[in-house]
């Protein structure tokens, strides 16, 4: 969970990739750890004129106009404040020239994004950037390190993780319910592959069936029960992430 927001050191980072899919990955001078080139927003800036400006500092490349993708936000483990954490709004860009070491910057690294390697890279970009970008040109399975099982037999798959956005592909056999609660930010969206269900909402019961969706608004009550004889099948899309946002009901 994120500490207090003076713990939290806000970058714009810019993802660029080469025409083997690889991508750029920087070392500052007198650090150890790779991390993706950007920077903190000066005052007046925008998150595009911080990337133009500190790419053309410390890489000497121009951004290409029109050519930055939002990838979105992604927090982890800051490596060079100890104690703090950093949340980045990512892009993926495209640059104009060839990406040499400048400013801060002593050594530049190209890597695999699915395959990084044992160099020393920053949470944010092994955990966080470069899994997104080797996703993007890979289909989505529900993998068995995706797994996790809740409320006895049902299970679910995270499909897509990061601080603005999960998805989840879940199981809920005959019987079984989560626990009412809500989510201070969160807003939810349950769409149900097969089966049926009933989700309680602020204490009243709506069905629904295979092909079927709800929408569950922030700080609303809420619970996903199944109480019908087969399985329900459904995905659940949140936005930002629950992780550190649900709220259990007492009873």
């Amino acid at each position: 969970m994120t500490g207090g927001t003076h713990d939290l050191i806000r970058t714009v980072a810019a993802v660029i990739r080469d025409p083997q899919g690889r991508v750029l990955l920087v070392r500052k001078r007198g650090t150890a750890t790779f991390i993706q080139p950007g920077g903190k927003t000066e005052a007046d800036e925008d998150a595009l004129a911080t990337l133009a400006r500190e790419l053309d500092e410390e890489l000497g490349v121009s951004l290409r106009a029109g050519s930055a993708l939002p990838l979105g936000e992604f927090e982890d483990v800051a490596v060079n404040e100890t104690g703090r954490r950093v949340r980045a709004q990512a892009f993926l860009v495209e640059v104009e020239g060839q990406p040499a070491a400048g400013a801060e910057i002593e050594e530049l690294a190209w890597v695999d994004p699915a395959d990084p390697g044992p160099r020393a890279i920053a949470p944010l970009s092994r955990h966080q950037l470069l899994p997104v970008v080797a996703r993007l040109w890979s289909p989505v399975q529900r993998d068995a390190d995706r797994h996790y099982l809740w409320g006895g037999n049902s299970e679910g798959w995270h499909l897509l993780q990061r601080q603005d956005l999960s998805v989840i592909a879940e199981r809920v056999p005959p019987g079984g319910a989560e626990r009412r609660h809500r989510h201070a930010q969160s807003r939810q969206f349950f769409y149900l592959l097969s089966g049926r269900a009933l989700i309680e909402m602020a204490g009243r019961e709506v069905a629904i069936a295979a092909g079927q969706g709800l929408e569950v608004p922030p700080g609303l009550p809420h619970r996903f029960m199944n109480p019908y004889d087969e399985d329900v099948h459904f995905l659940v899309v949140s936005m930002p992430t629950t992780r550190g946002d649900r709220i259990d009901d007492a009873i």
